[in-house]
């Protein structure tokens, strides 16, 4: 997704969202290599990896500007947020760039528009009111 946003639109700001207990892309990031994390330990099962592949590493260095984590809580409460006020059932994967934008970690400014990639589905999950 981020290849192919700076090839539409190179002036777009990139922010990669993970969970804090699976930060694979966030340590590569900082060590600018591929980094294999010892253990995650998160519920979002799609973002619940140890290491990347090195091209993506390559491709995030150069195109994103930073990835900020999220708790497995605040994607939950993202997550039912995207349910009770869309009618968007995701997993919870799917609801952690919401999660940033609601905790204020990812903080747009007045006015600038804001894309968001929500995808994937957990037909497992139940919500009570």
């Amino acid at each position: 997704i981020a290849l192919a946003t700076a090839a539409m639109k190179s002036s777009t700001k990139i922010i990669g969202i993970e969970p804090v207990g699976a930060p694979t892309l966030y340590e590569s990031m900082i060590a600018r290599k591929v980094v294999e994390l010892p253990s995650v330990n998160t519920r979002a099962g799609t973002l619940a990896t140890r290491s990347s592949d090195e091209m993506n590493v390559n491709i995030i260095n150069r195109y994103v500007s930073q990835i900020v984590l999220v708790t497995d809580e605040e994607m939950e409460i993202a997550q039912r947020w995207l349910w009770f006020e869309l009618g968007i059932m995701a997993e919870l994967s799917a609801a952690a760039a919401i999660a940033a934008l609601m905790t204020g970690k990812v903080k747009p400014n007045p006015g600038q528009r804001v894309g968001v990639v929500i995808c994937g589905t957990n037909g497992d999950v139940e919500f009570q009111n």
